[in-house]
């Protein structure tokens, strides 16, 4: 399973999201790991209302806060929401989680 999570980010590096669910097949969709990189595919795909509820159900739980905070704040810039924005980036800052 953590052979198909590090190709599943190698793809989003590479900005193929179409491949990252090819990646993940097999990987329930419970794993909090593929949660994320499956949001954040549909993020590269521009559905930005579906990414942020998707990474809004994780945040709680996803070990790698700095990398979440920093995706959400990139989607709430890209809405324009620039409070929200702010508030993720900080978070982003502040976390020595990684």
């Amino acid at each position: 399973m953590k052979e198909k999570l590090n190709l599943a980010e190698v793809y989003l590096k590479l900005d193929m999201p179409d491949k990252v669910e090819e990646a993940l097949q097999g990987v329930s969709e419970y794993n909090v790991g593929a949660k994320f990189y499956r949001a954040y595919a549909v993020y590269l795909k521009d559905n930005l209302d579906k990414a942020l509820n998707m990474l809004h159900s994780i945040e709680k739980i996803y070990p790698q806060k700095k990398k979440l905070f920093y995706l959400l704040g990139e989607i709430y810039k890209e809405k324009g929401d620039y409070k929200n924005d702010a508030e993720y980036f900080e978070k982003s800052c502040n976390n020595s989680a990684i």
